[in-house]
């Protein structure tokens, strides 16, 4: 659950301190005794092991933005009165400096700042004090937290696309790629994600609601592949196939022209703006259902196959 981490940490940054360590404890004390306390949840954090040798792409791009982001850190710092000074002040204290003393004309925002560097640890060993269950992948979290969710509702009689009675709240897309996974994206705290309202609050094919005691409910925004699918006019095959072709973690540093039976004019040259977005939906569907994209360069193909399995939880 590393993006927890980040939704979190975002949250210090915006207070203006520069993203200290005791402030991130205090939000994710915060934040486990709502999701715990307040409606009754059980909580259990997963954390990644080793990506996908199919990540390689992706996972080099992240290094190249945290390497870039801890040179404007440093470019920044460096402006920032006495070199000595700077040396004996605390990441924290650099931040907040460099926050409060940026001119009118040199705004940063704080996403293009690093997290500092024991920012998981401080996640971990908070967790542990408060007693929340964590479970260590030994690969990617993503398909591990997807099958016991599912696993979960099937146990409790909660159907696909119904009101769940577990779900998965994180920030990755994937989940919502992934069959029966009910989704919940992380949001600025758990409390704007999971709000209580009255029994009398109907949910819809949009939301959920569960009963926490005789006097409340609670109410969140569910995303289900099959929700997501229809809205676009697809299959539920169709729409993985789709994204695949769109590009996912495992396939976008391909060019698109590489699949072979992928036939639209200019296909090597299309973005993610909604035109070429739309243009690519209306292909799939003048394909039909049973259409599949496949590439005769092995990486590729590879890649594709390993998509369809994550989100089919094989």
């Amino acid at each position: 659950m590393q993006g927890w981490m980040f939704s979190l940490f975002d949250a210090t940054k915006s207070k203006g301190n520069g993203g200290g360590y005791s402030l991130l404890r205090d939000i994710i004390v915060r934040e486990v005794n709502y999701l715990r306390a307040c409606l009754g949840f059980r909580l259990v954090v997963y954390f990644d092991g080793v990506n996908s040798q199919f990540k390689a792409s992706t996972r080099e791009a992240r290094r190249q933005q945290r390497e870039d982001k801890w040179l404007t850190l440093c470019d920044l710092v460096s402006r920032q009165g006495d070199t000595n000074t700077k040396s004996r002040t605390s990441y924290a204290t650099n931040m907040c400096h460099v926050s409060q003393s940026q001119s009118s004309t040199e705004k940063i925002d704080q996403k293009d700042l690093p997290l500092p560097l024991l920012v998981s640890e401080q996640l971990k060993q908070t967790l542990a004090a408060l007693q929340v269950e964590v479970i260590t992948c030994s690969g990617e979290a993503d398909q591990p937290l997807a099958l016991a969710c599912v696993a979960l509702n099937t146990c409790a009689g909660a159907g696909a696309g119904g009101a769940p009675s577990a779900v998965v709240y994180a920030d990755d897309s994937d989940f919502l790629l992934m069959r029966d996974v009910p989704y919940v994206r992380f949001q600025s705290s758990a409390q704007a994600a999971f709000s209580m309202c009255p029994p009398s609050v109907s949910s819809n094919s949009g939301s959920a609601s569960a009963d926490r005691d005789t006097d409340r409910h609670v109410v969140v925004q569910v995303w289900y592949r099959s929700h997501v699918a229809s809205t676009l006019g697809l299959t539920e095959k169709q729409l993985v196939e789709f994204v695949i072709a769109i590009g996912n973690d495992f396939t976008a540093h391909f060019n698109r022209d590489l699949f072979a039976n992928l036939v639209v004019d200019d296909v090597s040259a299309l973005g993610h703006t909604p035109g070429t977005l739309e243009l690519l939906r209306l292909y799939f569907l003048s394909q039909g259902t049973g259409f599949f994209v496949f590439s005769l360069v092995p990486e590729l193909n590879h890649a594709i196959g390993y998509s369809r399995a994550l989100y089919s939880l094989q």
